[in-house]
């Protein structure tokens, strides 16, 4: 089993002050940051994140004459670099690389009025054991005419295919030895990912001549592989697998789950009928029930028993 670094790139969130602040304002939000660094909005314009500024931009403005009551958008960063959305992963990574802090999501303030950013945890340096599989053999009949002519993980979302997404999400959650379990149209995933060489990661196939199911895809892994994070192909989400990965790892589960909770508001009332009575009437009930996601981590109990 080959252990690779726990170098994940990780969210947090940015204060988030007036464009008509001052850059005494500034300073004391700064002193409360731990990123060092703060963003600049503006609520007359649906929020919008006008710039950012840090320690360093302020040193610089009170060099140029600047004082404790000057405006701070005067010497905000308005040219930042961001990311449209939380799947730009690879970009993000990209950017924090040069050097950056924080790479912000979006150009507004998150529901919480802060802004969420990207950021890198250069620090970590935990090992982890953990192997992905990736569950991409499906015909995807639901999705046709679109999977007539490709298999349902290599349909294009934001300029990639949604298995693409998988692979960035695990990869910087520090998962980098990787199998796809493929069948339908096989060749499309196979050629386009290769042996993941190009992504940074280590890819291998499980080919399902006939379909499988996942157990039966799990028994046709080396029986060297250790715990394991199983997910189907065909999923986008803002899920942070490496918190999942830290959950699992202080349980004492053989089987984790990620669940959504869904939530039903009955319109009407509901009668409550036992044999030929009614025995109460709920009106417009809110029934809320826990989906299965299609994303797991099983232990090493739970892969021996597969």
């Amino acid at each position: 089993m080959e252990v690779f670094v726990y170098k994940q790139i990780g969210k947090t969130f940015l204060d988030v002050i007036e464009h008509d602040s001052t850059l005494r304002v500034a300073i004391l939000a700064l002193n409360d940051s731990e990123q060092k660094v703060i963003t600049i909005g503006d609520k007359l314009n649906n929020d919008l994140i006008l710039g950012t500024i840090s320690d360093g931009d302020i040193r610089r403005a009170m060099l140029n004459g600047a004082s404790m009551e000057s405006r701070v958008i005067e010497y905000a960063n308005k040219n930042y670099y961001f990311v449209e959305d939380e799947f730009e992963l690879a970009e993000a990574d990209k950017i924090l690389n040069e050097g950056y802090k924080v790479v912000p999501i979006g150009r507004k303030r998150a529901e919480n009025g802060k802004m969420l950013a990207f950021i890198q945890n250069r620090e970590a340096n935990e090992s982890i054991e953990l192997s992905a599989m990736i569950m991409a053999g499906g015909k995807g009949k639901r999705l046709r005419p679109l999977t007539n002519g490709i298999p349902k993980p290599m349909i294009n979302v934001k300029g990639k295919p949604m298995l693409h997404h998988q692979i960035d999400a695990l990869k910087y959650s520090g998962v980098e030895n990787i199998y796809i379990s493929v069948g339908y149209l096989k060749e499309h995933i196979m050629d386009y990912f290769g042996d993941g060489r190009k992504l940074n990661v280590n890819i291998r196939y499980v080919v399902e001549d006939v379909p499988l199911g996942t157990a039966g895809s799990l028994n046709k892994l080396p029986s060297d592989v250790g715990p394991l994070f199983c997910v189907n192909a065909d999923l986008i989400t803002n899920l942070e697998y490496k918190n999942m990965i830290e959950y699992w790892k202080n349980s004492d589960a053989d089987i984790l789950t990620a669940c959504q909770q869904y939530v039903h508001k009955v319109p009407f009332g509901v009668l409550d009928i036992q044999g030929k009575y009614v025995k109460g009437i709920h009106e417009k009930p809110t029934i809320i029930k826990y989906v299965n996601t299609g994303m797991y981590i099983l232990g090493q109990k739970a892969l021996d028993f597969c």
